[in-house]
């Protein structure tokens, strides 16, 4: 079997449940940077990157002087036979085989019983059970770390950092001589090859996986049954956080106070998981099951909040079963800066 050329950041058992019906796995596209809609796209073509995971190992150490070769050598350890020997996509495999069978199995699972629960079930039964929510943490912190805007993120935060810290040292050794330096008189790049080195230790990190799943189990989770005929949209980077609105005391992360997060299931069914601190007491006025919760969402309004999360949240492109992206369209022209690649982290 041939390598796959197509990588994705976000898998294809997802993007299937927003594909347009009646088609062979078409989905419709809006390309924020461009305003772009794009009708009918296969979804084989979307979410991925031509050898997005793939690491060419001896191209890295062959740029790197001798000293830090040596280093990179002995961190890498057995890992380096791995790296350099693998043939058969040894990333892209472990998303497809290992991850997303589960991911599937768990996400039909939960679907087919929200899209088909009745009344009494909605009131009395429990979204899933504790071990799909155990499989689905996972996955989602798989999802949230493998996406092509964690990578931006990632590669940003490193290089703010080592120019922050390049700027200190040199104003420390020759500042008063030759003049103090800002940051803006540095620029330090990272190389695509050692890009990916780095953000496949960072996917690929156990402890670090095992840390963020415990965290999206503290919170409070919620199925929302979508009853409209408006569809929910997702997006490359479908994990998307919604911090508390200004004035509270809260930030931009997945254990932050006060943060929801969202990630669309399906066209018509959408998982939130909320900081239990600060939710527990809104949402115990709407079921009576403290977690694991269904709710049903009538109103128009509260599917286009979601959706809207999705395009500010997006790293480029947005998903849907339906052709209209209006809705995306007028935030691009309100908000401009949607439109362009944004600056994750400010370093002092």
């Amino acid at each position: 079997m041939g390598k796959a050329k197509k990588e994705h950041y976000v898998p294809q058992c997802y993007l299937r449940n927003f594909m347009i019906p009646g088609t062979d796995e078409k989905i419709n596209v809006f390309d924020k940077s461009l305003e772009q809609v794009r009708l009918k796209q296969n979804i084989l073509d979307n979410a991925s990157e031509r050898y997005f995971y793939d690491i060419d190992i001896d191209k890295i150490l062959a740029e790197a002087p001798e000293d830090k070769r040596i280093s990179m050598l002995e961190q890498l350890g057995e890992n380096y036979e791995i790296y350099k020997n693998d043939k058969e996509q040894h990333l892209e495999n472990f998303f497809s085989k290992v991850i997303e069978g589960d991911y599937s199995r768990v996400l039909k699972s939960i679907i087919t019983k929200a899209e088909g629960a009745s009344p009494w079930y909605i009131k009395n039964c429990y979204c899933m059970s504790e071990e799909e929510q155990v499989i689905m943490a996972v996955c989602i912190t798989m999802q949230f770390w493998r996406t092509k805007k964690q990578r931006i993120m990632l590669e940003e935060g490193i290089t703010k950092f080592h120019t922050m810290m390049l700027c200190k040292l040199f104003n420390i050794e020759y500042g008063d001589e030759l003049g103090r330096l800002s940051q803006e008189d540095f620029e330090i790049t990272i190389d695509k090859e050692a890009m990916k080195l780095q953000h496949a230790k960072f996917i690929l990190d156990i402890e670090n996986i095992l840390e963020f799943s415990a965290v999206f189990l503290r919170h409070i989770w919620v199925i929302y049954i979508n009853r409209t005929n408006e569809p929910f949209w997702t997006s490359d980077a479908p994990v998307a956080l919604n911090p508390m609105p200004n004035g509270w005391r809260s930030g931009k992360g997945i254990a932050s106070r006060g943060i929801e997060i969202v990630l669309p299931l399906s066209d018509k069914v959408a998982l939130g998981m909320y900081d239990a601190e600060v939710y527990a007491p809104m949402l115990s006025m709407v079921s009576t099951k403290s977690n694991r919760m269904y709710i049903e969402l009538k109103d128009k309004e509260q599917i286009q909040r979601f959706n809207q999360l999705q395009v500010v949240e997006s790293y480029r492109c947005i998903y849907s079963s339906c052709e209209d992206f209006s809705m995306a369209q007028r935030m691009c022209q309100k908000h401009p800066d949607l439109k362009r690649a944004q600056e994750y982290f400010s370093v002092g």
